[in-house]
């Protein structure tokens, strides 16, 4: 997945004098790929980077932050650091007021953790000059001062959050569960959606569903112009119900993207009191509630033990521990000398698991390139070739004699390829690729067709799986046969030439 990080932004935390070619060329060298530095009209570039997948953590401007911080003292340029810590607020109103709002949790396992505030005196309009342009330069529009400030945090801090208009939720309850079966909801851009069974959904008083969990919120309870009080909601989903759910609607959101990757279990808290900050000063909003707070999940940060001469071994090359424990401080790792163990920080909890990691994370900062070249050595090991491969190597090379050439085409195709009866998928990414393939031939026929003008010849073949669900298999509820199969298709070939290859 790729991000924007606008350089001005990143340098409201590091204090640095480096040029960006130079800060991208370290963060690509070190961390993620720089995909491109695009020239904004204010002077300001913004940096185009591709972010792992297993780094649900870096989504984010304090993600990239964090990163050259310690990059770039490893590498021999000072830097400064500077990260804003947000108190907790204090309500202005009366104790009655304070619980204005019942939450019911069918199922802790569907929310880690839940917390939220209700806000009054909320005056709804454009967001200041420069909050807009941050948010155009990484390619959000703006919409208004309660919207933008969600959107705000989860581009900085990485943490998704929703803002609900509170009266317009009945009774004042949530009701955090499972969609049911057919359950419709509107979402934020006007679309009806038809749930699936196990939807993480929020139903009020009267039964309305208003929000599509860690995906989208419901038409019916956004912020507009007349809204004066907010429900401000920031909460840890369950990773795995998001994902499943955003591929089952085919509605990936980038709410999602973050919430399926895991969010910063410590970091809900003050990413809260951050945008109740920023309401106060762009909305005129006050806090009206205690904080509601609910963990339904004993989250303990890791502890790993630090092995110095492992951790060379490793990389292949003499690391002293002085430059192990600043790498590993830099990045927010905390150092327990007396058992050699140091405690992940909870921002890295999902990634971060044994020595090896730990090792991983030294090597990158002190960089690849920086390891010694060395040759293997000792003798070639001999390759053992599995007897159940060894016709299917004897066909393909066989085959690439005779002038053919091999194709590969995906299991899943469209229905028209496919033929009637053949195996549909659940979730399908397209319907181009809905059902699995019970031939090779249609798909076949397609490559020659998209390249029959090309030459006057044309010998194509795959060695692949089809997959054929009989009777039998639909009345026991066993997987569909996979025979391997051989598909051929030639132009231009005399038919007594094809024969003797066969």
């Amino acid at each position: 997945m790729n991000i924007l990080v606008p350089h001005s932004w990143l340098k409201d935390y590091l204090q640095t004098d480096l040029p960006s070619e130079k800060l991208a060329e370290l963060l690509s060298l070190h961390a993620f790929s720089v995909e491109r530095i695009l020239p904004q009209e204010d002077g300001d570039v913004v940096y185009e980077v591709e972010i792992t997948p297993n780094r649900g953590d870096a989504l984010s401007i304090l993600g990239i932050a964090r990163e050259l911080k310690a990059i770039l003292p490893a590498k021999g340029h000072p830097v400064g650091w500077k990260l804003t810590s947000v108190a907790p607020k204090v309500p202005s109103v009366e104790e009655a007021y304070l619980r204005a709002l019942s939450v019911e949790i069918k199922d802790s396992t569907l929310v880690p953790r839940f917390s939220a505030v209700v806000l009054d005196t909320v005056n709804v309009q454009d967001s200041p000059r420069s909050m807009r342009d941050r948010l155009e330069k990484v390619g959000i529009r703006p919409i208004n001062n309660v919207v933008d400030v969600t959107n705000y945090l989860m581009v900085e801090w990485g943490q998704p959050m929703h803002a609900f208009d509170y009266d317009k939720i009945l009774d004042a309850k949530m009701i955090v569960r499972e969609s049911l079966e057919g359950e419709k909801i509107t979402t934020l851009d006007g679309m009806e959606r038809t749930l699936p069974a196990g939807v993480i959904v929020i139903e009020d008083g009267s039964g309305r569903l208003i929000d599509l969990c860690g995906i989208m919120g419901a038409q019916n309870s956004e912020v507009d112009e007349k809204t004066k009080r907010v429900l401000l909601f920031v909460q840890v989903y369950d990773p795995v119900r998001i994902r499943k759910a955003s591929m089952a609607l085919g509605h990936r959101t980038d709410a999602a993207l973050r919430f399926e990757k895991g969010i910063d279990y410590l970091g809900v808290i003050p990413s809260l009191w951050y945008a109740v900050d920023l309401l106060e000063k762009n909305a005129e909003a006050t806090l009206v509630s205690e904080l509601i707070d609910i963990e339904n999940h004993n989250f303990t940060q890791k502890e790993v033990s630090v092995d110095y001469e492992k951790i060379s071994a490793i990389a292949g090359v003499e690391i002293k521990p002085q430059q192990v424990n600043s790498i590993l401080v830099g990045l927010g790792f905390e150092f327990n000398e007396p058992n050699s163990l140091v405690t992940v920080p909870s921002w890295r909890a999902d990634d971060i698991q044994i020595l090896e990691d730990l090792a991983e994370e030294v090597i990158r900062i002190l960089g690849y390139y920086s390891l010694p070249n060395k040759l293997p050595t000792g003798e070639i090991p001999l390759k053992s070739v599995d007897s159940s491969f060894y016709w299917e190597d004897f066909a393909k090379d066989f085959l690439r004699y005779q002038g053919f050439f091999e194709c590969y085409t995906p299991s899943a195709t469209s229905k028209e390829l496919a033929g009637e009866g053949a195996l549909s998928l659940k979730n399908p990414l397209s319907e181009e690729f809905h059902y699995f393939r019970k031939s090779l031939i249609p798909q076949l026929l397609d490559v020659a067709n998209s390249n029959k003008g090309y030459a006057d010849q044309l010998r194509l073949f795959e060695l692949a799986r089809v997959y054929n669900l009989t009777d039998e298999n639909k009345k026991e509820g066993q997987l569909p046969e996979q025979p391997f199969m051989l598909g051929l298709v030639v132009k231009g070939m005399d038919y007594l030439d094809f024969k003797g290859i066969i």
